[in-house]
């Protein structure tokens, strides 16, 4: 890992994890936004926890004021603002860059906001209140479950990697002791880690990065890491296109012997591709079914991908697709795509747009959306699984520009809410 710093931080207190906090009789229902970043429970099935979070800026300079957080835990029924002031921050363009919710959540109910210049915040009471964690903001973070022998029976860690005043630092946090230790990352620029969801068994973990050759400082490469103990990330296991731009690393489940996939994506140019990986990490190979979307839909502008896997039908797949007319991008929506796939991601079927185009035959309903504006670490594309046909996707509204928050689907994304009633 490149530029190395040395972080010295205060620990907090550490806050009883006993039962949920019941949500005060003032939090009445409201509509969640602003919204950019969002996460499900490990146990959404059963708890139906949903947190999401966005920057509220002031209407007339365009400042960022405060980060304000909502809970559901209906299945996105009804939503509630958490903290009621939000949390304050003190930089004008600050943004929230995360949502995670830890892999121990029925337990532990760990809740985490990234923003860019304010942190890492922790919540244990259903986010009413949030205290800091590490100043380490620009970046992303990877929850799991450690083994052991590192943490004990019970450890949910993440690994956190953040740009700090423009030092590339990766960190191993403990959510409850409050401690951060630096792993070495890779030998690249870090940029994002994605660790197995059986980690605590089968120790597989990796890592993306850039490699600028020492040869050709003109040239940079994406680069997926296969990372050892302690998180020493340095066996090469996928090197992408010469300057194709990093965006995403992450796993999802899968009918594999694994039991789950690694997916990539790069902008190539100005089209988005994605790789996967079915054998644990050893190789990876061109999503061509998803690619050969992804480049019908580039043809028209600026275009993301994202895909999501059902946890309860590892086969079923979720693909949603959009583009923004460059040229036109405050005039026209983009045009909202989500495609389903039951053969593990070889064939896909469309099952409903937003914008319609000429041509193209309505298959399903999705309101008319635009990608957030402010989503720096949700690009559109963005979709969730919370499983039996339960689909969040995150967007702005044309037909009501105050509102940026979650869309809920009941019918593997046919249709398409506010809320799941």
């Amino acid at each position: 890992m490149r530029g190395q710093a040395v972080l010295r931080v205060a620990a907090v207190c550490g806050v009883a994890l006993a039962g949920l906090t019941a949500p005060p009789a003032s939090s009445a229902p409201v509509n969640p936004s602003p919204c950019t970043e969002m996460a499900l429970s490990p146990t959404f099935a059963s708890d139906g926890t949903a947190v999401c979070a966005g920057m509220v800026y002031d209407k007339t300079t365009g400042a960022a004021t405060s980060a304000a957080v909502f809970v559901t835990t209906d299945k996105g029924k009804s939503w509630r603002k958490a903290t009621a002031a939000g949390i304050a921050i003190t930089r004008a363009e600050d943004s929230v860059r995360g949502v995670v919710l830890s892999p121990r959540f029925s337990s532990d109910h760990l809740i985490f906001v990234q923003i860019a210049r304010a942190g890492l915040l922790a919540s244990t009471d259903l986010g009413e209140t949030f205290t800091p964690v590490s100043p380490l903001g620009l970046g992303r973070m990877t929850p799991y479950v450690a083994t052991p022998d590192v943490l004990a029976d019970l450890a949910r860690p993440l690994i956190l990697h953040a740009d700090a005043a423009g030092n590339d630092v990766s960190m191993q946090v403990d959510p409850v002791s409050r401690a951060l230790t630096p792993v070495p990352g890779t030998p690249a620029k870090d940029h994002q880690f994605a660790v197995s969801p059986r980690y605590a068994t089968d120790g597989l973990a990796f890592a993306g990065g850039t490699l600028v050759p020492t040869e050709d400082q003109a040239a940079s490469y994406p680069v997926v890491y296969a990372c050892g103990a302690g998180f020493a990330c340095n066996e090469v296991r996928f090197t992408g296109p010469k300057l194709a731009k990093f965006e995403r690393l992450w796993t999802v489940s899968a009918a594999t012997s694994t039991g789950f996939s690694v997916v990539l994506r790069l902008m190539v140019g100005s089209t988005p591709k994605l790789w996967r990986s079915t054998d644990g990490g050893k190789t990876f190979q061109p999503w061509t079914s998803v690619n050969t979307i992804g480049s019908t839909i580039a043809k028209n502008g600026s275009a993301h991908l994202d895909v999501a896997a059902d946890p309860l039908q590892p086969k079923r797949l979720f693909l949603r697709a959009s583009w923004t007319w460059t040229a036109y991008r405050r005039t026209n929506p983009p045009n909202e795509q989500l495609f389903v796939s039951e053969d593990s991601g070889q064939r896909w079927r469309r099952v409903s747009y937003g914008t319609v185009t000429s041509g193209l035959r309505h298959v399903g309903t999705i309101p008319e959306m635009e990608p957030s504006p402010d989503a720096l670490n949700t690009p559109a594309g963005f979709v969730l699984a919370g499983g039996g046909g339960r689909l969040f996707m995150l967007a702005g509204s044309r037909g009501d520009p105050n509102y940026t928050g979650p869309y809920c689907s009941r019918d593997s994304g046919k249709t398409w809410a506010r809320f799941c009633k």
